[in-house]
């Protein structure tokens, strides 16, 4: 029950266009044991401001009662679809907040949204919305955080050692790691 994320430094295709010297261009992957659910080549910047965004959320439980046990993702669909019936402005409000603290995709990609959290029996769950089905895949929540962080500093750490460091791509990290208050490279 592993999900992973990888990243590989690339080449940057798009070095020639104005504010390509703030990205840090990687193929990014997904994958649940061996199956691939996407990969990527896409600025790395937007993964790791994720992942220091959320990472002590996504160990929280939805703040709902789930007796059906869905999905998260078809939690989502099924609460927004009938906002109306909802009138208690503080659970919206958590609501709101748990879905902008699960949720990853890449924007301006064709990526599915994946919501990423604890399910009611505790257990990490991955799921989204793709060819008209709903895919569940359960995980070890704890596995999955350290795995993705030892990634960020890996490829990190290449990426400052590497002929694609660029100043104003270190000054994003720096502000990141301010930001969050983390030591990443």
């Amino acid at each position: 029950m592993d999900l992973r994320f990888t990243f590989e430094l690339r080449n940057n295709p798009y070095k020639n266009e104005s504010g390509s010297e703030y990205e840090i261009w990687s193929r990014i992957s997904l994958s649940f044991n061996d199956e691939l659910l996407f990969e990527q080549e896409w600025n790395l910047l937007p993964v790791v401001e994720w992942y220091y965004r959320v990472r002590y959320n996504l160990e929280k439980e939805i703040p709902i009662n789930n007796p059906d046990d869905l999905s998260i993702a078809e939690l989502r669909s099924l609460l927004f679809d009938n906002i109306e019936n909802y009138s208690i402005d503080d659970y919206l409000h958590k609501l709101e907040d748990y879905f902008s603290n699960h949720t990853f995709t890449l924007s301006g990609t064709f990526l599915p949204t994946f919501y990423i959290g604890l399910n009611n029996k505790r257990i990490g769950e991955v799921s989204y919305f793709e060819n008209g089905n709903y895919i569940v895949h359960n995980f070890m929540m704890t596995d999955f955080l350290k795995h993705l962080e030892c990634e960020i500093n890996t490829v990190l750490l290449e990426w400052k050692n590497s002929g694609f460091y660029t100043d104003e791509a270190y000054g994003l990290v720096y502000d990141i790691q301010e930001k969050h208050n983390v030591k990443i490279v």
